[in-house]
């Protein structure tokens, strides 16, 4: 069955009194037990495996950003056939290179 619907004045409906207010749930265990702590020192200690992986995806972000700049900067001075290459060869290179990483990664574990 349909409930009756509720009418309210203008007024009460601007100023938003007209919703019941929700009692929010308290919480009864601590949830900052559940949270590790990051600090400097924890975060710069790591194995070698993964400052490597930090060295490749810097170097990676790197030479992303290194190659739009090149490309507009080429583009931007009248050079339309360097930013076309440089737009190839970045699409040729990401590519191959993410395969040949996955790959080695693969094969090495």
């Amino acid at each position: 069955m349909r409930s009756k619907i509720k009418v309210i004045d203008f007024k009460t409906f601007m100023a938003g009194n007209h919703r019941k207010p929700t009692p929010k749930p308290k919480l009864t265990m601590p949830v900052y037990g559940f949270i590790p702590s990051v600090t400097l020192s924890s975060f710069l200690h790591m194995s070698p495996e993964i400052a490597g992986l930090y060295a490749v995806v810097i170097g990676v972000g790197a030479f992303a950003m290194l190659s739009h700049l090149a490309e507009t900067t080429a583009a931007a001075y009248g050079y339309e056939s360097l930013a076309s290459f440089i737009d190839t060869a970045t699409h040729l290179i990401f590519p191959v290179a993410a395969y040949s990483f996955i790959g080695w990664f693969l094969f090495t574990l």
